[in-house]
C-alpha cells in the first residue's frame, strides 16, 4: 500500500464547486498558450525555485489568476485577485508535486511550505494592494489502496494529531466567521477526551470496511491487533506502521467511522473559511 499527501482547497468566489478549482487551472495553463500570460518571475524559498506567472482579467473572469505551473499544473497553484477587491487574493487551488518547482523535485512537506511563502513574496512584489489570502479549507489526504484512490478529508487527522486544521497549523489562518471558531472550540473540546478503540468498535468498523471499502475483516487484523484498547490521539500522533508500511486507508477510515461512531452529529467536519493578513 502507498500513501500520498495531496492537499487541495477551493475558496469562496470563483470555481465553486469543491475541488473543481484544481482540474481548472489545467484549462487555465491551456489557455496561457492562446493568449498569453504575464510573468515568468522566479521566486527561490528554501533552496525550492518556483516559477510563477499571471494574468490580467478578461472576458472569461474578471479576475487576476496567478499560477505556479507544473507538468502536474493540476496539482500546484491557482490564485484569484478580482478586480471588485484588489486587497483580497483568493487561494482558489493549492497542492502538493514534485512538478511545482522548476527542477521537478519538490520536496513532500517543506517544498509546500516553501511554494506558500514564495507566493506571499510575489504577491507583495507584483500585488501591493493585496494585504489579505482567503480561502476555504478543503484540505484532503489521497490513499493508494491496491489499484484504488480513496480521498479523505484532512481535518480530523490534524485536529487528532495537532488540535488545528491544516492552513491554521502550518501557515497560522485565522478563522474568517465567529460562528466557524466556536464550532472549531466544540470539535476541539470532543477531540481532547478519551477516545479508547475498543473491542465493540473494532467489530463495527470491521463491517464498515466490508460495506464501505469491500476490505475483508482477515485484512485489518495486524491493523486492529495493535490499535485496540489505544487512545485514537496516540496512534495518529505516532503514524502508526505495521510492518514499516503505512496502512493509510486503515488508519483514515478508522478516523472518520471512530468520530461518527462516538459522538454522532456532535461533532462536525469543518470546511471554514480562513483569512491570512500579509
Amino acid at each position: 500500500m502507498k500513501n500520498q499527501k495531496h492537499v487541495k482547497t477551493n475558496g469562496r468566489m470563483g470555481l465553486s464547486s469543491f475541488g473543481k478549482a484544481l482540474y481548472e487551472t489545467k484549462y487555465l495553463c491551456k489557455k496561457q498558450k492562446q493568449n498569453g500570460m504575464k510573468g515568468g518571475s522566479i521566486i527561490i524559498v528554501d533552496k525550492h525555485e518556483f516559477d510563477i506567472i499571471s494574468s490580467d482579467p478578461d472576458d472569461e473572469c474578471d479576475c487576476i489568476e496567478i499560477i505556479i505551473n507544473g507538468t502536474d499544473s493540476n496539482k500546484c497553484f491557482l490564485g484569484l485577485i478580482y478586480s471588485n477587491d484588489e486587497t483580497n487574493m483568493i487561494l482558489q487551488g493549492f497542492g502538493y508535486s514534485q512538478t511545482c518547482t522548476t527542477n521537478k523535485r519538490m520536496e513532500s512537506g517543506k517544498g509546500t511550505k516553501a511554494m506558500f511563502y514564495a507566493l506571499k513574496e510575489y504577491v507583495k512584489k507584483y500585488h501591493p494592494k493585496v494585504n489579505k489570502i482567503s480561502l476555504e479549507d478543503g484540505s484532503s489526504f489521497r490513499c493508494l489502496y491496491e489499484g484504488r484512490t480513496i480521498n479523505f478529508d484532512l481535518y480530523s487527522y490534524y485536529m487528532l494529531k495537532y488540535g488545528k486544521p491544516y492552513y491554521m497549523k502550518n501557515f497560522e489562518f485565522k478563522f474568517s466567521d465567529k460562528k466557524q471558531e466556536k464550532l472549531y472550540d466544540e470539535n476541539l473540546s470532543h477531540i481532547k477526551k478519551n477516545l479508547i478503540i475498543n473491542g465493540s468498535i473494532l467489530n463495527k468498523y470491521a463491517d464498515y470496511m466490508k460495506l464501505r471499502y469491500n476490505v475483508s475483516s482477515d485484512k485489518l487484523t495486524e491493523f486492529n491487533e495493535i490499535v485496540l484498547d489505544k487512545d485514537l490521539k496516540n496512534i495518529v500522533k505516532t503514524d502508526y506502521k505495521p510492518n514499516n508500511k503505512p496502512c493509510c486507508l486503515c488508519l483514515f477510515a478508522l478516523i472518520d467511522f471512530y468520530l461518527i461512531e462516538k459522538f454522532k452529529n456532535d461533532y462536525k467536519i469543518q470546511h471554514a473559511c480562513f483569512e491570512l493578513n500579509i
